[in-house]
């Protein structure tokens, strides 16, 4: 007779399973998550395996990727990347660390990933419009009401 209940070790497993899951996903899709200064990075490395680039090389202040449609020129230390000579502005900086670059999962999920694989994105509903917002009470007394939702940060998965 067990001590501890199916249940019990069942809702056990799911717990640790729905814990581990992120971890192995990432490190499974070849990301080399880094945590920084309480931010959640990715190697630059990590990126150029994800994405096929041939290569990799630091260029004066900027770290280059390349393949053969794409040329990506990460500012070392800045915000700045350009993507085929289109200048795009992250949100955190492009950091040296341990002998590794990090870029922030956030610039990595909303703006690295989108560009290099727009038929990723989701449309949204042509028949609803996505800037009709209700006029209530709230906002007629000047009250603003928040209607953004919480951004998240998903790596993106390997294409089957």
């Amino acid at each position: 007779m067990s001590f501890v209940s199916r249940s019990f070790r069942r809702s056990l497993l799911l717990l640790l399973g729905g814990l581990l899951f992120p971890a192995l996903t990432a490190s499974a899709a070849g990301w080399e998550p880094v945590r920084h200064d309480g931010r959640d990075y990715v190697t630059v490395r990590s990126i150029r395996d994800f994405y096929k680039f041939q290569s990799m090389k630091v260029n004066g202040s900027f770290l280059e990727l390349e393949n053969r449609a794409v040329k990506i020129r990460f500012s070392i230390g800045g915000q700045e990347v350009f993507m085929n000579n289109v200048k795009f502005v992250f949100s955190f900086k492009v950091i040296p660390h341990q002998g590794r670059y990090l870029v922030s999962r956030i610039d990595l999920g909303k703006l690295v990933d989108p560009v290099l694989r727009p038929s990723y994105i989701k449309t949204s509903n042509p028949s609803t419009p996505s800037s009709s917002i209700p006029v209530t009470a709230a906002t007629t007394r000047g009250q603003s009401i928040n209607t953004e939702k919480r951004p998240t940060t998903i790596l993106p998965s390997p294409v089957s």
